[in-house]
């Protein structure tokens, strides 16, 4: 089978959807091109410039050919459509074209799924009420007119729409008016292979030897964009008020708040063998050892692709849903969950307590992870979903 995707963005250094789903369809036998944009920066990308000076081009990461276009418009991070890709699905002829996201070009897709009916073209969605439609004009008209009228169109031609939480799809519901019928959830997932293996051969006393970590601490994490809506800040105040405990808390991230988070550490010191240490960023492998060196991981609120990595580690979760982030997808008892009134250092300070006193609580927590991580979360897994569908509708 070849597989045509359609995304705004890849790059082959990147972890992002895209790349899993493609290493996946190439081991198993099918052909992928990959049409995206110029782009080069995941930060140029997200701060939506528009950098006329990189030239259009053809190259490969592993098998799978990737053509970057131009855009041909341009006017925000939220309204930009790549030169015609008339000539290409042409040429290229696919079985399935997969898109990500409302993309503007999707008409042209929708013309060739109607001019070439052996073929199927699917869609996953990314937006949910935490990222989108926050205010009349994102919600009337960027969603509710100028994207619906694009997926509208293209609505009887698609064999699925995939959103990737639940909340995406009651976004797609309330905004899009997709019905259920239409609609499969596709969660991010992860690469099980990968982290086993790295189970096997990890030294984690190392690892906590590495960032002078203690040895025989309660290792809590936490990580990922942290941003004011991440309210790490609870999580910090939480471990202070457990100073009877052998906790160490490690925070790992980009921190958009720097300085309150600092002033928590500070404050919350060594605490009679408490310790709260900020790494700041950290690379891939580093991110994933930390999480296999440690106990749990806590976050307490605003879901991440850090969920995920944390569950195929193996570690019980602590998370917050501050609304529309219900994780009940991939919680088989592996999760607590506190709503988004019992988001608060008291209540979080009482969960995690009963998380480092209860080790038979943890050990089921963490097979029940283990289950998740092979029936919900295995890229493999997710990768044979997306070519399930033949028909639309």
């Amino acid at each position: 089978m070849k597989i045509l995707m359609l995304c705004e963005f890849y790059h082959p250094s990147t972890e992002m959807q895209e790349n899993h789903l493609v290493r996946e369809y190439l081991s198993l036998g099918h052909e992928v091109v990959i049409v995206t944009s110029t782009f080069e920066s995941i930060f140029d990308f997200y701060a939506g410039s528009n950098n006329k000076m990189i030239p259009e081009s053809i190259t490969f990461d592993q098998e799978a050919k990737i053509i970057r276009l131009k855009h041909r418009w341009h006017f925000s991070r939220y309204i930009r459509a790549h030169k015609s890709i008339s000539k290409i699905l042409k040429e290229e002829n696919p079985d399935l074209v997969y898109v990500h996201d409302i993309m503007l070009n999707i008409l042209e897709c929708t013309k060739y799924i109607k001019e070439n009916s052996q073929s199927r073209m699917i869609l996953d969605y990314h937006a949910d009420y935490t990222n989108s439609g926050r205010n009349w004009i994102s919600r009337r008209v960027l969603h509710g007119l100028w994207r619906k009228w694009f997926l509208d169109q293209s609505r009887p031609y698609l064999s699925k729409i995939f959103p990737i939480v639940p909340g995406g799809a009651r976004f797609l519901k309330d905004i899009y008016g997709i019905q259920d019928s239409e609609m499969e959830l596709l969660p991010l997932g992860v690469d099980l292979d990968w982290v086993n293996r790295r189970k096997s051969d990890l030294d984690t006393s190392e690892v906590r030897k590495q960032f002078d970590l203690s040895n025989d601490s309660f290792l809590i994490f936490t990580g990922g964009k942290l941003d004011p809506s991440k309210r790490t800040e609870i999580l910090i105040q939480a471990v202070s008020g457990l100073r009877d405990l052998n906790i160490e808390l490690v925070i790992v991230g980009d921190t958009q708040i720097p300085g309150r988070l600092e002033e928590l550490i500070v404050e919350a010191g060594p605490l009679n063998g408490n310790m709260v240490r900020f790494l700041g960023w950290q690379s891939t492998n580093q991110i994933e050892n930390l999480l296999l060196a440690s106990e749990i991981a806590v976050f307490p609120a605003s879901q991440s692709i850090m969920w995920q990595k944390a569950i195929a580690a193996g570690l019980p979760l602590v998370v917050g849903d501050s609304g529309d982030q219900d994780p009940a997808y991939m919680n088989w008892g592996n999760i607590i969950v506190s709503k988004d009134f019992a988001i608060d250092p008291m209540s979080l300070s009482e969960t995690i307590r009963s998380l480092v006193v209860d080790g038979e609580l943890r050990q089921q927590m963490r097979e029940s992870a283990r289950l998740v991580g092979v029936e919900v979360l295995d890229w493999k897994l997710l990768a044979q979903r997306t070519l399930q569908f033949n028909q639309p509708g």
